[in-house]
């Protein structure tokens, strides 16, 4: 670093010296460069830090989401001759839902298909709250 600013200095000093200046732009080019060189070779030396992968969590793990899973694939089964076509279709909605959420989690898929597996989970838990709440309209209200 004092070389760099020694060289500034003298830079400035022997401005209106042409072949003077020339050779101390060359010089002033030589510390730059050597430094540079220097500090690649250092940070080359230098060992990275060892990144630790995120853990995912286990298929076994979402203890909660595979029981609400299941407790609605078994009201689905139970039902399936009781309930009307629109709980019927919202029992299935929130199914695909649900699996959607946990494939999401636990099953390795390429990057391209995520955005539209996120998309799909969004897509039929809406349409499952849409028509939650026409069936609470259809029962209640009307």
């Amino acid at each position: 670093m004092k070389n760099i600013v020694y060289v500034n200095y003298v830079h400035t000093l022997w401005y209106n010296n042409d072949s003077l200046m020339t050779k101390i732009d060359h010089f002033e080019g030589l510390v730059i460069s050597s430094m540079a060189r220097l500090s690649k070779r250092i940070q080359q030396k230098i060992t990275k830090p060892v990144e630790t992968p995120t853990k995912k969590g286990r298929p076994g793990r979402d203890f909660w989401l595979i029981a609400i899973i299941c407790l609605n694939l078994f009201i689905l089964a139970l039902g399936w001759s009781e309930l009307d076509t629109p709980s019927l279709l919202m029992y299935v909605l929130l199914a695909l839902s649900l699996i959607s959420i946990y494939v999401r989690k636990h099953v390795n898929i390429p990057e391209k298909f995520s955005p539209y597996l996120d998309k799909a989970g969004l897509v039929t838990i809406g349409a499952a709250c849409i028509l939650f709440a026409y069936i609470c309209y259809v029962k209640f209200i009307s």
